[in-house]
C-alpha cells in the first residue's frame, strides 16, 4: 500500500465517484473550491493506493501549521478491513508536523439509534487512532460535531479553539461565519 499526494485529475475523480456516494449532500464542499485552494496551496489531498486501485482518500484545508481533516473515507467494498486505521495512521505519520483538527458530527444531537451508534463508531474510530477529544462543540451550516484533534502533544481547549476559529476564519466569508458557525467551548 502506498499514500501519495493526489493529482487534480484524481480529486475529479473521488469527487464525481466517491465523495458524493459517501457523504450527505449537505457536506460536500464544491469541486471548484477544492481545486481552488488546492491551487493556493490551503487544500490537501492524499490516497492510499494498491498500485493504481485506489483504497481511500483524505482531505484537508490547510492555514498556516494547522490542518482541519474535510473528507476522511475508504471507498465502498474495501471498508471493514483494518484500512481505515492503517491509512490513518500513514497520514498522521506524514502529517506530523502539522496540528489536525477534525469535526465528527455530534452524539448527542440526533434522536435516531441507528445513527447515534454511527457517530459513536466515528467518534471511536479517530480517538483509538491517536485523536484527542474536546470540550468543544460547532454547529456549522445545520450540523452539530465534537470537534477532537491530534498533535503530539496535549493542549488546553481554549488553544484548539483559537486554532479552529482561525482555520474557520480563513475557509469562510465574513458573512458565512456569522450566519453558519457557532463554536461553543464548554
Amino acid at each position: 500500500m502506498e499514500l501519495r499526494a493526489l493529482r487534480d485529475d484524481e480529486i475529479k475523480n473521488i469527487f464525481y465517484h466517491h465523495i458524493q456516494h459517501d457523504f450527505p449532500k449537505n457536506e460536500i464542499r464544491p469541486l471548484k473550491s477544492m481545486l481552488t485552494m488546492k491551487h493556493q496551496e490551503r487544500y490537501l489531498g492524499y490516497g492510499l493506493f494498491d498500485n493504481q486501485e485506489l483504497l481511500g482518500y483524505a482531505f484537508f484545508a490547510s492555514c498556516s501549521n494547522s490542518l482541519l481533516l474535510d473528507y476522511f473515507a475508504i471507498v465502498k467494498g474495501k471498508r471493514d478491513q483494518g484500512l481505515g486505521s492503517k491509512f490513518l495512521e500513514m497520514l498522521l505519520k506524514e502529517l506530523s508536523s502539522y496540528f489536525i483538527i477534525a469535526e465528527v458530527e455530534s452524539t448527542l444531537t440526533t434522536n435516531n439509534e441507528d445513527e447515534r451508534l454511527m457517530r459513536t463508531r466515528r467518534l471511536n474510530f479517530y480517538l483509538k487512532n491517536q485523536f484527542k477529544r474536546t470540550n468543544i462543540q460547532c454547529h456549522l451550516y445545520f450540523v452539530d460535531y465534537h470537534i477532537i484533534y491530534y498533535y503530539k502533544e496535549t493542549l488546553p481547549d481554549e488553544k484548539i479553539y483559537s486554532i479552529l476559529e482561525t482555520l474557520y476564519h480563513s475557509l469562510y466569508s465574513p458573512l458565512a461565519y456569522k450566519s453558519f458557525i457557532r463554536i461553543n467551548l464548554k
